[in-house]
């Protein structure tokens, strides 16, 4: 008996689906054409004698490019008629062979890329030796380039049948929409409002068994999610294990902990009552059930709940388990299309948002991504193309597409810097697991387990490898393990990874050893020949191997939080590196080998340990850079050599000790920046405090929106003449004598305002009706000399946050403030005692001033505090 027929809505749903997944294979493809592409152009001017074969493969695979965009925008036009009864795609063998093609192009050109690549740095007798090699290499590659092209000519043939031909490649166009900052009700709060009880019940529990002498004591939490269980967990203890789901996870962590120490503690918070029992059946869990009341304070210090919405806002906490379930069940369904439509809306996006949007894989799940690792790595992988008319670099670009991702509701913001712009980023958890799988599917991801198949089961090869330390990954055995596979079977699966990420941040010898070992393997096996990004963020000092340098087309090499403390010598062969990170590390010198690199557009280096910014004379070196963080000159550095020599910066942190006709010539050069957009100046002297600094006017550095200035200013006039594009601004130190507010106040764009250690000397300050039209945040410390402070009526009308601290003469709070009705954030620490007297709640004199005010944080001086307890 033959099986029944499927449904005609089965199969048009099936088609659907195989249809999407024919958009992912196709993004893919055309990013390797990209990368091939890329390649050839990049290698062009190495590879002398071989242009005309290499413009010829070049032309060939934007053919292929042109071809993809066609048949992409084929099918995702189709998917809505499939729904209607439309039958599948004749366009499948023609992707298939563009694929194959492009493997095959892939290999011919890495593989003669190699081969003259290692000899472009010998002598004129061993270049001479190898010139018949390089001959016969160089014919047999133009063997391979005419099969390309008659290759290529058969698929155009076949695309013409179907009606596929190439395009203008400008049809592609990538419109970009430039969007604010988005605002939300949420408040950031770490407090255990609504839980004080439960607080102290744990708290005598966790002291009165670390008093009785046992080794060691658990103390288990149970409740329902977001019930506050790890918010009280980490108020009374630094050291938990937060979210056990199962026993076996707390017998293996169980393990790690001493047996030894008499008085220690852990604390386990789950939601699975079965696992706290498991924990320490002595004991029994600490259940957390939140009152009517703790619900209701719990809720109001999360989010502003509108007095008009009370009464709502506690039914809400008021509701019951049963009430919720039935909710539930009847939102199910709705739930359901709900998530469908999240998971579907990534499918019609445009083809250069979608590539941006595989990468968020690469991130552990539930993991906080910072918007700096993300749009470097898009950047790196030259995902960010600028449009035509438009003078934006591509870290610019990149972010714009992030906003527009976030527009989308792909991406949830997760934190946001003080000037509006995204700190870090995460992907939802619906559409993460769904865009996960289609990325494995399309070969973007490596699949689970893979690396632990032989290469004649498939031949497997994982291009993109994120190391997340978990024993089910695919390279978890190779990186971290025993594994004793040939180099065969290595070589098999990692030849073609091209880019690498660790999320390994444990400390100790493992973790730099592991990944050590495991790049130095990969590169006697000749793996790793196209990789353009290492990102080992966070991994405790890795061993980086001296081989490095024969990772020759590396974009990007991420060693911020690594506490490194030297690179190899090798690094000087990375000529193609775009962006070093060594911000946070240990390194204090560079290889002299370093200064080579021609386009290096991104350097970061540790502002802590004040490494010397002095090129060799004659190098002529990084006249590309765009960002230098961190460097340090002083007056014997050749800055006419070197630091002069960058024109085009746009972001700029140095640390000066010089002369004063050095700082006169590094201040005519700073203001010759046209380009930069971020400036951190900090002057010292020879026993490394704050010195004298001269600056010239900034007003003609039309981009500079952010000024981070450390010392005295010798000539105040600049700040009467600040940029008008200025958002953000630190003045620390810097001896000024006149009030700056009047100056400050008219800035039209400023939104942070930090006036910090004597940045200011005088007895008082006065803001003026109408001025700081969109100042947010405002920070005064220890402005030593203050006396008064005068808020008009109308000024800082917006003010969302402000901050006094240590301002020792200031006695009262300024009148003024009660005008501010935005203000829901006041911070007053270390401030005298009679100040603090007069805002005490309820009682003082001044506290009627700020009654509006949602959060106020007052912090009494040490002086205070031990005057206190000696009254106790």
């Amino acid at each position: 008996m033959e099986p029944p027929m499927p449904k005609r809505g089965a199969i048009k749903r099936l088609i659907f689906r195989e249809m999407l997944g024919v958009i992912s294979d196709l993004t893919q493809l055309r990013e390797k054409v990209t990368d091939i592409t890329n390649l050839i152009v990049r290698e062009s001017a190495l590879l002398r004698g071989s242009e005309d074969q290499f413009i010829e493969t070049e032309k060939y695979l934007r053919e292929l490019h042109s071809m993809l965009t066609v048949v992409e925008g084929v099918e995702s036009h189709l998917m809505p008629t499939v729904a209607e009864g439309m039958g599948g795609s004749d366009q499948m063998p023609l992707v298939e062979g563009i694929q194959q093609l492009l493997v095959h192009a892939e290999d011919v050109v890495s593989a003669f890329v190699n081969e003259r690549g290692r000899h472009s740095d010998w002598g004129c007798f061993r270049r001479t030796i190898f010139f018949f090699r390089d001959m016969i290499a160089s014919h047999r590659f133009q063997d391979e380039i005419e099969k390309i092209r008659l290759r290529t000519e058969r698929i155009k043939l076949q695309g013409n049948s179907i009606g596929i031909g190439p395009i203008d490649a400008s049809e592609d166009t990538q419109s970009t929409t430039r969007l604010g900052p988005s605002g939300s009700h949420v408040k950031e709060s770490n407090d255990i409002m609504g839980l004080e009880l439960h607080y102290k019940v744990i708290k005598s529990r966790l002291m009165d068994t670390a008093g009785s002498g046992e080794k060691q004591s658990v103390i288990s939490i149970v409740g329902s999610r977001e019930a506050g269980k790890t918010t009280l967990a980490h108020k009374i203890y630094n050291d938990i294990l937060d979210d056990v789901w199962m026993t076996e996870e707390w017998d293996e962590l169980r393990m790690a902990f001493p047996k030894t120490n008499k008085g220690s503690g852990i604390i386990v918070t789950t939601r699975v009552r079965k696992v706290a029992l498991h924990t320490n059946p002595k004991s029994p869990p600490y259940e957390l059930q939140l009152s009517n009341d703790d619900g209701w304070i719990l809720l109001n210090s999360k989010i502003d709940v509108p007095a008009e919405l009370e009464e709502v806002g506690r039914a809400i906490v008021k509701a019951t388990k049963e009430q919720w379930t039935l909710m539930l069940d009847q939102l199910k369904n709705d739930c359901t299309s709900v998530y469908k439509s999240l998971r579907d809306t990534t499918n019609f996006l445009p083809s250069y948002l979608m590539r941006c949007l595989y990468y968020f894989g690469l991130f552990p799940e539930d993991y906080d991504i910072p918007t700096r690792r993300l749009i470097i790595l898009w950047v790196a992988k030259g995902l960010a193309q600028k449009d035509e008319g438009f003078d934006e670099s591509p870290e610019v670009v990149a972010e714009k597409y992030l906003s527009m991702l976030i527009e989308r509701n792909m991406i949830q913001v997760v934190e946001r810097k003080p000037n509006g712009r995204v700190k870090t980023c995460r992907m939802h958890d619906v559409l993460r697991d769904e865009w996960v799988g289609k990325s494995k599917a399309a070969n973007f991801l490596p699949a689970q387990n893979r690396a632990h198949v032989s290469s004649s089961s498939g031949g497997v090869t994982i291009s993109r490898l994120a190391d997340h330390l978990h024993r089910r990954d695919d390279s978890y055995s190779h990186i971290h393990g025993d594994n004793s596979s040939n180099s065969s079977l290595f070589r098999s699966h990692y030849k073609n990874v091209h880019t690498l990420l660790s999320f390994d941040s444990r400390e100790g010898f493992a973790p730099k050893k592991e990944i050590g070992d495991f790049l130095r393997r990969g590169i006697i096996n000749r793996c790793f020949q196209g990789m353009c990004v290492l990102d080992l963020e966070r991994v405790f000092r890795p061993k980086l191997p001296e081989s490095l340098g024969e990772l020759i087309y590396l974009r990007y090499l991420g060693l911020r939080w690594t506490y490194l403390e030297n690179l190899p010598s090798s690094i000087g062969k990375l000529f193609n590196l775009q962006i070093l990170d060594l911000k946070h590390t240990y390194v204090t010198t560079l290889p002299r080998s370093f200064w080579k690199m021609q386009q290096l557009r991104h350097l970061y280096l540790s502002e802590s340990y004040r490494m010397r910014f002095v090129p060799p004379r004659g190098t002529g070196s990084l006249t590309d850079l765009q960002t230098l963080g961190g460097a340090f000159v002083d007056e014997e550095s050749t800055l006419d050599n070197s630091l002069y020599r960058l024109t085009k910066l746009r972001k700029l942190a140095l640390t000066c000790r010089l002369t004063r006709d050095q700082q006169k010539a590094t201040a005519r050069w700073i203001s010759s920046l046209k380009r930069l957009e971020w400036l951190r100046l900090i002057s010292i002297n020879i026993s490394v405090k704050p010195s004298d600094l001269y600056l010239e006017l900034l007003s003609g550095l039309e981009n500079l929106s952010s000024i981070y200035l450390v010392g005295r200013l010798t000539n105040p006039v600049v700040v009467d003449k600040f940029p008008e594009k200025l958002t953000e601004l630190t003045l620390s130190l810097s001896g000024l004598t006149e009030d700056p507010m009047p100056k400050l106040e008219k800035l039209p764009n400023l939104k942070i305002l930090q006036l910090l250690s004597d940045a200011f000397v005088g007895k008082f300050m006065v803001c003026s009706p109408g001025g700081f039209p969109l100042l947010q945040e405002l920070k005064l410390w220890k402005l030593k000399q203050l006396e008064g402070w005068v808020v008009g009526k109308g000024s800082l009308l917006i003010l969302k946050e402000l901050e006094i601290r240590a301002c020792m003469a200031l006695q009262k709070i300024p009148e003024g403030l009660e005008h501010l009705e935005f203000l829901h954030k006041l911070k007053l620490k270390d401030m005298p005692q009679e100040f603090t007297r007069r805002v005490r709640k309820g009682e003082g004199e001044d506290w009627g001033i700020i009654v509006h005010v949602h959060a106020v944080d007052i912090t009494p001086s040490t002086d205070q505090q031990s005057q206190t307890s000696a009254n106790i």
